[in-house]
C-alpha cells in the first residue's frame, strides 16, 4: 500500500512540479530557452533509463503521453530528446497510430 502512494505521488510530482509547469509551456513558446530544455529532456532521459517500470513508467504516462495534448509538441521536443527517450517516443506514436514526418513517417 505504501509503495503503490509512492508511484502515485511521483506521477504526480512529474506532473505538477516538471510536465505542466516548466517542460509544456516551454515547447509552446515560439523562441524557447534551448539550454532549458536540454535539462529538461536530460531529466527525462535519466527518468526513461530508470531501471523499475514504475518509474519509467512515469515519465511515459506524465510526460511523453503529454506531448499527444497539442498539435506540434512531440515535433518540438524531438531535437533535445536522447535516444532512450527517443525510442520510447517512436513506441508512443506507433501504439497510438500517430504518424509523424520525421519522426516515425517516412
Amino acid at each position: 500500500m505504501l509503495t503503490e502512494r509512492l508511484w502515485v505521488r511521483l506521477y504526480r510530482l512529474l506532473a505538477e512540479c516538471f510536465t505542466t509547469p516548466v517542460l509544456m509551456p516551454e515547447l509552446k513558446r515560439a523562441s524557447p530557452d534551448t539550454e532549458l530544455l536540454g535539462r529538461c529532456w536530460d531529466f527525462v532521459e535519466t527518468i526513461v533509463a530508470h531501471p523499475s517500470e514504475h518509474v519509467s513508467g512515469a515519465a511515459y504516462f506524465e510526460v511523453l503521453e503529454q506531448l499527444l495534448n497539442a498539435e506540434g509538441l512531440a515535433e518540438a521536443a524531438w531535437p533535445y530528446m536522447k535516444d532512450r527517450t527517443r525510442a520510447r517516443t517512436v513506441q508512443m506514436l506507433n501504439f497510438y497510430d500517430v504518424r509523424l514526418p520525421g519522426i516515425n513517417r517516412r
